[in-house]
């Protein structure tokens, strides 16, 4: 088991606020949902977190999820820098958490962390 520290649920505001709220250059996983709560998580990811989190922003594809942040959008992170262990993170939080608005699984063998 990898052990993360996650971040304090935070409101998903804007560009501004993932720069300010978000450490630069760092890569992880994180969590979007509609509650500061891990019941109902719509999307788990991993990669640059500040780009990530800002692409979700700024140029969504998955249009059930862009529409999910017309409504309240929270996000929790852990920063996770080798990225065997992001990528496996990434699985395990998706068969765990069981996010309603990713595309597809993950293919990477899950990487047990904590639980946000």
């Amino acid at each position: 088991m990898v052990s993360v520290k996650w971040s304090k649920w935070m409101f998903l505001m804007g560009r501004l606020g993932v720069e300010y709220k978000v450490p630069k250059d760092k890569s992880g996983v994180y969590v979007l949902s509609s509650a500061k709560a891990s019941e109902n998580i719509y999307y788990v990811g991993q990669g640059n977190l500040q780009e990530c989190l800002i692409r979700h922003l700024e140029a969504e594809e998955n249009q059930a999820l862009k529409e999910a942040f017309k409504s309240l959008c929270y996000f929790k992170f852990a920063v996770v820098e080798k990225e065997s262990d992001r990528k496996g993170a990434e699985r395990f939080l998706y068969d765990k958490l069981k996010p309603k608005y990713n595309q597809k699984r993950p293919g990477e063998p899950a990487v047990e962390v904590n639980l946000p």
